[in-house]
């Protein structure tokens, strides 16, 4: 069968993508492609990142471009309107004369657990992307616990729960300290100056900011620590799940008033966010 799986949103995103990409070729054998042409003409995120992250070489970009600058609107529509499509889960597959075409986020843990080894053998070398970050050697070093705080974009989205106006965060380290030894937190977010703030009664904290700051290097450095406590973001559900961890803790409530389903790894620590 051949396929196109369509890349859109955020580098977090864009891994689960990548996975599910490995998933339909390795387990299910298609023949599948890639678009990532809405990053020509859509201002998302940081813009197309994956391919920092992955190998890519596998895999041919989609002769058949959806998101075309040119076609967009027709391609579109016409899919939209007149073509057979199914909805699996939150993300849909169109179905245009036996032609496949995968829309969607696909944040489930059977596509990552299915392929986990072909996903460790894509990831191209962590410390070559991060490059001479100073901050590389001291989590290296450390029993380091990546914490990921996210607030940007979320703050005023309703759609997403607000963790840390809750007792996650207090719970989640609670419980790394009670698991690890002499634990070091270092602490990823969009907003590290509120964060200091915010963590300010906490010993054994390290937040990360060093020169020329990217998402992508942010990242590796995550996937760098021993430990983490993730966010309800797949930003930082990548940083815990690129490199094995002794453990990652994850909030039992990604959005508002609902959990995020079957998206963790069975593994994963759940912490419990309200009552």
């Amino acid at each position: 069968m051949k396929s196109t799986v369509i890349f859109n949103g955020g580098l977090g995103n864009q891994l689960f993508q990548y996975a599910f990409m490995l998933y339909l070729r390795d387990r299910l054998y298609y023949q599948v492609d890639y678009d990532n042409s809405i990053y020509n003409m859509a201002n998302i995120h940081e813009g197309f990142q994956a391919d920092e992250i992955f190998d890519f070489s596998s895999f041919a970009k989609s002769k058949r471009q959806l998101y075309s600058v040119i076609k967009v609107n027709k391609k579109l529509r016409n899919v939209w309107r007149s073509e057979k499509r199914i909805l699996i889960g939150d993300d849909i597959a169109y179905y245009p004369k036996q032609y496949r075409y995968y829309v969607g986020y696909w944040q489930k843990a059977l596509y990552y657990e299915s392929v986990q080894h072909e996903i460790k053998r894509s990831v191209k070398q962590l410390d070559r992307i991060i490059g001479d970050v100073p901050m590389r050697s001291e989590i290296q070093a450390a029993n380091s616990v990546s914490l990921h705080i996210r607030r940007g974009d979320y703050i005023s989205n309703s759609l997403y729960s607000d963790l840390a106006g809750t007792k996650y965060y207090e719970r989640a380290i609670m419980l790394m300290k009670e698991r690890e030894r002499n634990v070091v937190f270092f602490i990823f977010s969009d907003d590290i100056t509120w964060c200091r703030e915010y963590l300010k009664s906490y010993d054994g904290i390290r937040f990360v900011e060093y020169a020329n700051q990217t998402a992508v290097k942010d990242l590796c450095l995550m996937a760098q620590c021993k430990n983490s406590i993730i966010a309800n973001s797949s930003f930082s559900w990548w940083g815990a799940a690129l490199t094995e961890k002794a453990n990652v803790l994850y909030p039992d409530q990604y959005y508002a008033n609902t959990s995020a389903g079957d998206m963790y790894p069975k593994a994963w620590i759940k912490i419990k966010v309200k009552g």
